[in-house]
């Protein structure tokens, strides 16, 4: 298995996509969010208003992520 990869914690054949897709989600959220928390320890006091949009951009990423992932909570209940 490759690192990263989304681990599947069930057997049952009619869920094994649905939680695949959901494990990669999570797993691409918490990705996203370990590289604000690096970008942010390399803000300066000037010169890095390019890092400050990528980090906005990323935390934008994260919201979407987050309200599908809700979504598909919703959808499976």
């Amino acid at each position: 298995m490759r690192t990263g990869q989304p681990i599947l914690v069930t057997n049952n054949e009619d869920t094994k996509q649905s939680v695949t897709i959901h494990n990669s989600k999570l797993t691409h959220i918490i990705a996203l969010m370990d590289e604000v928390e690096c970008l942010k320890g390399e803000i300066r006091p000037s010169g890095t208003g390019h890092i400050y949009t990528t980090i906005s951009t990323l935390e934008n990423r994260i919201k979407r992520l987050r309200k599908q992932l809700e979504q598909e909570n919703e959808d499976n209940c």
